[in-house]
């Protein structure tokens, strides 16, 4: 496959994640509607439905921030995934700077926001190597960093850090990964 059709590809796939949903969670959203005796959850799961249609149509993101792209690549000796990191990368800032993506990623450490969704470990991969396979399987899906994350989180003050925030500094000015 050619580097050019790759990012192609790729661009598109990121673009209809944040543009669309699946069939089946349609189909799924669709059903619970006809099952719903909530008017009120009926009324939000339509408008659901609603921002679909209307996405689709204006070919404009679903939701203001489709939050940390997680990339799943199954590959075979036939086929290997390349330089795909470079070009995840590339597509998600042209999707940042087209409109489909809020530059919502920052530096775990520094809170750095680079403003176009670029950044260490952005997107984040995940790879399976199946020997025999002939093409290569992608899979992207935006892990939501909301209700989904199902972690803590804590924000270290200077004082907090003492000595380790020297590391930080390092990793602010770029001398760390």
């Amino acid at each position: 496959m050619e580097a050019q059709d790759l990012y192609h590809d790729i661009y598109h796939l990121v673009v209809k994640c944040c543009t669309n949903i699946s069939p089946d969670v349609l189909k799924l959203i669709e059903n619970a509607i006809e099952k719903e005796s909530s008017p009120a959850a009926r009324s939000m799961m339509q408008a659901m439905l609603d921002d679909v249609d209307l996405a689709k149509e204006k070919n404009k993101p679903l939701c203001q921030s489709p939050s940390f792209p997680v990339v799943y690549v199954t590959f075979g000796d036939k086929i290997r995934p390349g330089n795909i990191k470079e070009v995840f990368g590339r597509a998600l800032v042209n999707a940042t700077k087209n409109g489909y993506m809020r530059p919502s990623m920052v530096h775990p450490l520094t809170r750095k926001n680079p403003g176009d969704n670029s950044g260490v470990r952005v997107p984040n991969f995940e790879f399976d190597y199946v020997p025999e396979q002939e093409f290569l399987d992608i899979i992207l899906s935006f892990k939501g960093c909301g209700a989904e994350l199902g972690n803590a989180m804590k924000v270290f003050t200077t004082a907090q850090l003492g000595k380790k925030l020297l590391w930080v500094e390092k990793v602010r000015s770029g001398d760390s990964d």
